[in-house]
């Protein structure tokens, strides 16, 4: 993924380029060489390598765990595990089809919604 100024993101007439991998090997700079190599000048690189952890059971005692981000820099996993989630909590999927004007006001009832399921299920 790269971005520029025109996200606001940095300078006129640079970019900000974002390179990322599950790691295999013991080398995991080499494992992105060629995307680097794609980028072309690099005025600085920064190197960071993350465990990814994940939950190994489902929740039974209201304690709801999501995953480590993984390496797409896209957030499509982690917006999906957020959807997982909202319907482990409530019960039901997330409706998000013909959203009311006032999204804040929305939002709000989603936070409370699960909040009263919450607490619902310790009783």
């Amino acid at each position: 993924m790269m971005v520029s100024s025109v996200h606001s993101i940095s300078k006129a007439g640079y970019f900000v380029a974002i390179v990322s991998t599950t790691v295999e090997t013991n080398n995991p700079e080499q494992e992105i060489e060629v995307a680097l190599n794609m980028v072309g000048k690099i005025k600085e690189k920064f190197i960071t390598i993350s465990e990814r952890f994940t939950s190994t059971t489902k929740s039974n005692d209201g304690l709801f765990i999501s995953e480590s981000f993984d390496a797409t820099s896209h957030f499509e996993n982690e917006t999906e595990t957020v959807l997982r989630l909202y319907t482990e909590i409530t019960g039901k999927e997330l409706d998000l089809e013909n959203l009311p004007e006032d999204v804040d006001e929305w939002s709000k009832n989603i936070i409370y919604e699960i909040i009263c399921n919450y607490e619902g299920d310790k009783e």
